[in-house]
């Protein structure tokens, strides 16, 4: 977008803001674009309509300094003589800055000396060569303070940077001392973690061992008690054998002796004799007295 754009788009601006020096300037300064593109008319046009909304507005003319010094540049261009001049003594007159009387003075010089007036033109070219010089001296003086500001800047600058990074310097030691610290601690803590991981190992295979023994002393135990309790069923069963061999004995002589007295009864009745039953009888009586 080109300078007249922007210029357009404030004063749409000022104009909602009801500003009226903000106007002026936009226009002025549209006017001032025109003559820079060489459409002296157009910037002619712009300018005047812009000193007659000064007028109806009530402005000072110090406001339209710029707007009669640009007038009477553009009414240089189109070679009217008489109106660059007339502007250009408002624009002289008026409190202008510097910028702003060095082109009136610059209309008013070449305006005086198309019109054969050299007197009037070499004083208001004397008048833009004091302000020329002025404003250059002034430049140099400027360009000098602003050198020796930009050194002082840029000194203080280095300071604070040299500063900064001194900062800087003992922050990342700091932060270096902090990270080899938190390196320490977290070794300090894995041998930790690893100790009690040993630790706990050799808790459980301690664990798992005294596991081992309290079974086999258990198992031991039990096959123990199970020996003596085999062992006192053994001597039971001993016992018991004894004491049934010891009945068995009685028992089978009182059955060996009802078997022959069962015999010699029946050889008794059988017995026609008496002399053989007598002899029968003796052996009934020996037995029983066994």
């Amino acid at each position: 977008m080109s300078a007249i754009g922007h210029f357009n788009i404030a004063l749409k601006g000022y104009s909602l803001l009801n500003d009226s020096i903000g106007i002026i300037q936009c226009n002025t300064y549209t006017g001032k674009m025109y003559l820079n593109i060489n459409e002296p008319q157009k910037a002619l046009d712009q300018l005047l309509q812009t000193v007659e909304f000064g007028k109806k507005a009530n402005v000072e003319n110090g406001i339209l300094k710029r707007t009669y010094a640009f007038l009477s540049t553009a009414y240089l261009q189109i070679k009217n003589v008489n109106k660059a001049i007339e502007y250009g003594l408002l624009a002289v007159e008026s409190n202008n800055d510097a910028l702003t009387k060095k082109e009136a003075l610059g209309s008013l010089s070449t305006a005086y000396a198309e019109t054969g007036n050299y007197q009037r033109a070499y004083f208001y070219s004397s008048q833009q060569k004091l302000l020329n010089d002025s404003l250059y001296n002034n430049n140099i003086f400027k360009n000098v303070y602003d050198l020796r500001s930009k050194y002082t800047y840029e000194k203080k600058i280095e300071q604070e940077k040299i500063e900064q990074e001194k900062i800087l310097a003992k922050q990342e030691a700091a932060n270096e001392k902090e990270k080899i610290k938190t390196r320490a601690v977290l070794v300090i803590a894995l041998l930790f973690v690893v100790l009690l991981g040993v630790l706990y190992n050799r808790f459980r295979l301690k664990q798992k061992h005294n596991t081992k023994l309290s079974n086999t002393l258990k198992t031991l135990r039990e096959t123990q008690q199970q020996l003596v309790q085999q062992e006192k069923l053994a001597s039971l069963g001993f016992l018991t054998a004894g004491i049934a061999h010891e009945i068995k004995n009685p028992i089978n002589f009182i059955t060996n002796f009802s078997q022959s007295a069962n015999e010699l009864m029946e050889e008794f009745f059988q017995s026609k004799s008496e002399e053989e039953k007598s002899e029968i009888a003796y052996d009934i009586k020996s037995c029983c007295k066994k």
